[in-house]
């Protein structure tokens, strides 16, 4: 308007008047226009002249005279726009929103681009009336936010002094002022605050930005995602929350039969998930339906920042109508140093620390405290989120992160910071290794867990561009895999290295030092025999050998006593052999060590004791290790020691105290995977059958299976025979013979072993051939054997007849 009534004399442009209000950014012309309609509301129709094809002019004549007092002002409008068609799954947070305004005179709405601010902001001020509504999203001076305010208020126009005159119309009122969009004018609308405060205190103002004003009187109202549900739940229970039922809300208005079904709750959930639960990105997906469908939208999303970018028919245009203007927008408002920092933290996966953040992304051009501000300054734009527990994180949303990962490719930053990212976690879990030995499970995990998909994308960067790194990474990451039941990824992991390391015992890196090639190969040979505990001790024993001889190398006595504990685990080991190491064992052991090191040594001691049939010592050493575990916040070795301890009740012939133990084993669910589950329901499991309760065996076998099926079929093979035996029990013999043809490929190639599974295979054996011919249970366990684990699982707890009448493996997979 100040354009214009200074060259109220002549005809302006289009294009004039938009370099004059908005130099050097580019504004689409229907801003003009929203602008300019917004004036002639205020002042009246004749107000500006448009002529069509050379532009606007002011055609009001001017008046000097100050403005009249505020209380002479007649009949305060405080028309807003229209109040949202429906607010889904902020009812709570409105009621705290209205209490908020009504007992402090500042609150600020702060949350990221997309999460609903203005709808949720426009909702209550329906409810707060008087209230009054001011869009900052096309103010691009500081200058002119008291002409907007006073517009909105359908005050006079200020002239000489426009701030005094705005305060001084605003003293007598008693209305809810509402500032849309204020993230671009945080200090002019901070000093703005201060003198209403000061001047007009019965105004209460209403803030939505993506920062907090942060002045003394504010009260902050972060806004979040909407809940979203679990990955595994049903339809009704995923429309039980906010975020699908958006989703669905905004479906059903472009297909009236939209509807939330067992068939598409998955990609439903996915979705949801995915976009966070953000109100704009959730409505841009559904407005895809029509064209990809649920699966479809789901499997791009991947690329959502151009999937999500169509813009909708019928908003303004602008930044909250589509997800990259949205982010543009966000980014364009930081500094230099936010910016860099921002899309640094584009490399980590699963969120980070403040520790690893500093770590990873400042450098000579961005000191530590420097990226400390930058980070602060991220959280409360509502960037970077902020994640509570035990150890303070950090993370960006998917969409954010996929921005931010865009940027870094556009400054041909990622390879540096890549490098950079896998660095400074292999220096993070190299604390982590040292820390293991001294901590507890709970703390520790507390500590480093929360990093695994951190340590997952360092370890797939490293592993095609600097292989040496990765191998050091993995020798100190398998406390990491092991503790939180990742055995067999961590296997595999390993596994695909092998080679790596085996070249690396035959030649000299030039890059690293023989003393530090020779600890990098040991972790990884000792950490490798630890991940095949119990699963293939043939491996296990081959890999601690490997270990054995680098620790010996270095002098290593702490890395030697490890590695023979790791030794003892080997099936094939003598006896006379296997007490010689344990007697190396105790020597080499000193009292100062930690409880988790000393661990290891009873350990050892369970694992000769029960291959020498000396169950009394066994019990001692369990009964040990079970006081020393518990003492020191062992967890997970604890539960071993309780296993232990039901295994040698079965060899016993005590099975009621075996289920006990194993039931209370089994009925331990914390924050991390219990590791000893799956051997505590096959035990639970051979209780059962031991008792002839084969229909809770049966159930217990179910949840043995879908336990060892999300281990990635972790430890299925060593506890096989115990489907035999369920099948031998129910007399389903034949069925029992094909059962043993695939159990004994799964069983014996693991070079694993159960002392208690030897004896039921020998006995269920025994039964299967005292009923069926030798040649046909030959010719079952042939067939038997083509079975893979899940035809396997479906055979053995289905529900046949006794006979010989079962179906065939050729049934099975028809």
């Amino acid at each position: 308007m100040l354009a214009l009534i200074e060259r109220r004399e002549r005809m302006v442009s289009k294009s004039e008047l938009l370099e004059l209000v908005w130099p050097n950014l580019f504004v689409e012309e229907n801003n003009l226009q929203v602008q300019v309609s917004t004036l002639r509301k205020v002042l009246g129709m004749q107000a500006v002249v448009t002529v069509t094809g050379q532009g606007y002019r002011f055609a009001m004549a001017l008046e000097e005279r100050s403005l009249p007092p505020a209380e002479a002002v007649p009949g305060l409008s405080t028309s807003l726009p229209a109040a949202p068609r429906k607010l889904i799954g902020r009812d709570q947070e409105l009621v705290e929103l209205l209490e908020l305004v009504q007992a402090y005179p500042l609150v600020s709405i702060v949350g990221a681009a997309g999460i609903g601010k203005s709808a949720f902001a426009l909702t209550a001020a329906h409810r707060l009336k008087p209230a009054i509504w001011v869009e900052l999203s096309a103010i691009t001076d500081p200058e002119q936010l008291v002409l907007a305010v006073a517009c909105a208020l359908m005050l006079p126009i200020p002239t000489s002094e426009p701030l005094a005159e705005l305060l001084l119309a605003l003293a007598s009122l008693d209305v809810v002022l509402i500032l849309d969009g204020a993230e671009h004018l945080l200090e002019a609308i901070a000093r703005l605050a201060w003198l209403i405060g000061e001047k007009a205190p019965r105004i209460r103002l209403l803030i939505t930005s993506q920062a907090a004003l942060r002045v003394e009187s504010e009260r902050v109202f972060r806004l979040g995602g909407l809940p979203v549900p679990g990955i595994d739940m049903s339809a009704d229970e995923a429309m039980q929350y906010a975020a699908v039922m958006l989703f669905a809300d905004q479906a059903q208005a472009l297909d009236r039969t939209f509807r939330v079904t067992p068939q598409n709750v998955a990609a439903v959930i996915s979705v949801c998930r995915q976009l966070n639960g953000m109100a704009l990105p959730i409505k841009l997906a559904a407005a895809r339906l029509p064209l990809l469908g649920v699966r479809g939208v789901a499997s791009r999303l991947g690329e959502r920042l151009e999937m999500l970018n169509g813009l909708r028919r019928g908003g303004n245009g602008g930044r909250q109508q589509t997800l990259g203007a949205g982010l543009e927008w966000s980014y364009s408002l930081l500094s230099p140093v936010e910016q860099t920092l921002l899309r640094r933290c584009a490399v980590f996966v699963g969120g980070f620390t403040l520790e690893l953040a500093t770590a990873v992304c400042a450098e000579i051009t961005l000191d530590k405290w420097a990226a400390i501000n930058a980070l602060d300054a991220l959280v409360d734009r509502s960037l970077v989120e902020v994640q509570d527990g035990p150890v303070r994180r950090y993370q960006l949303c998917e969409y954010v992160c996929e921005y931010a990962m865009a940027r870094l490719d556009r400054a041909g930053e990622t390879g540096f910071l890549r490098h950079r990212h896998a660095l400074s976690v292999t220096e993070l879990m190299i604390r982590a290794y040292e820390a293991y030995w001294r901590a507890a499970d709970k703390s520790w995990l507390e500590e480093y867990a929360a990093d695994t998909d951190n340590v997952r994308a360092a370890l797939d960067w490293s592993q095609d561009h600097q292989p040496e790194l990765a191998l050091k990474l993995l020798g100190v990451s398998g406390p990491l895999f092991f503790q939180q039941g990742l055995v067999s990824e961590g296997r595999q992991r390993f596994l695909s290295f092998e080679s790596v390391a085996m070249a690396l015992m035959q030649t000299l890196v030039l890059e690293i030092s023989p003393f530090d090639l020779e600890t990098l190969l040991a972790r990884y040979w000792l950490e490798f025999s630890r991940l095949h505990t119990g699963s293939s001790t043939t491996r296990s024993a081959g890999f601690s050998s490997r270990a054995l001889v680098f620790y010996r190398s270095l002098g290593d006595q702490c890395g030697v006593f490890l590695a023979l504990c790791r030794a003892m685990d080997s099936a094939v080991l003598p006896s006379c052999e296997a007490r010689c190491i344990l007697e190396e064992i105790i020597e080499i052991e000193c009292a100062d060590w930690p409880p988790r090191l000393r661990a290891e040594r009873l350990l050892a001691e369970v694992i000769l004791y029960q291959r020498c049939e000396q169950p009394e010592d066994a019990c001692f050493a369990l009964e040990s290790l079970q006081l020393l575990a518990l003492s020191a916040g062992l967890e997970s070795t604890e539960r071993l020691a309780l296993n232990g301890q039901a295994k040698l009740n079965l060899a016993k012939g005590e099975y009621e105290c075996a289920l006990q133990r194993s039931q209370a084993l089994c009925a331990h669910r914390g924050t991390y995977r219990n590791i000893v589950l799956p051997h505590a329901l096959a035990t639970m499991a051979m209780a059962l059958l031991s008792l002839e309760k084969m229909r809770e065996a049966r159930k217990v076998l179910a949840d043995f299976v879908c336990e060892s099926r999300s281990l990635g079929w972790e430890w299925f093979g060593l506890y096989t025979d115990l489907f035999v035996w369920l099948a031998t029990l129910e007399s389903r013999i034949a069925v029992a013979a094909r059962l043993m043809g695939y159990a004994k490929l799964a069983y014996d190639p693991a070079g694993a072993r159960d002392f208690n599974m030897t004896r039921i295979r020998v006995r269920i054996s025994h039964k299967i051939y005292e009923r069926l011919d030798k040649s046909f249970i030959a010719r079952l366990m042939t067939e038997g054997a083509r079975m893979d684990r899940e035809m396997f699982c479906t055979l053995a707890l289905s529900r046949q007849t006794v006979g010989l009448d079962v179906p065939t493996v050729s049934d099975l997979e028809g």
